[in-house]
């Protein structure tokens, strides 16, 4: 799980967007294999999002996205959630 975390950070330190989806997966099912569904379902709403965001759906993915987040109480300071409130943000 922690390379396949560092593949994924190195991936979004390029700047680069695309493709993003296809490389959180992996990472959503780590997350899984870990017994940390909460963090895979993150991952997953993120990547579902910008899936739909890519495909001119933009509301969905905020919706989505809007509504998985809202879920968490702490953990604010992850990767993860922090690319999940720019992504928020962005789409406003």
């Amino acid at each position: 799980a922690a390379q396949v975390r560092r593949g994924v950070d190195a991936y979004r330190a390029t700047g680069s967007g695309f493709n993003l989806p296809y490389y959180l997966i992996p990472l959503a099912e780590a997350a899984r294999d870990l017994g940390q569904p909460e963090h895979g379902l993150e991952v997953l709403s993120e990547a579902l999002a910008r899936l739909r965001r890519s495909q001119e759906r933009p509301a969905e993915a905020h919706d989505l996205l809007a509504s998985v987040h809202g879920r968490f109480t702490e953990g604010f300071d992850t990767p993860d959630l922090i690319e999940a409130k720019a992504l928020l943000d962005e789409m406003n």
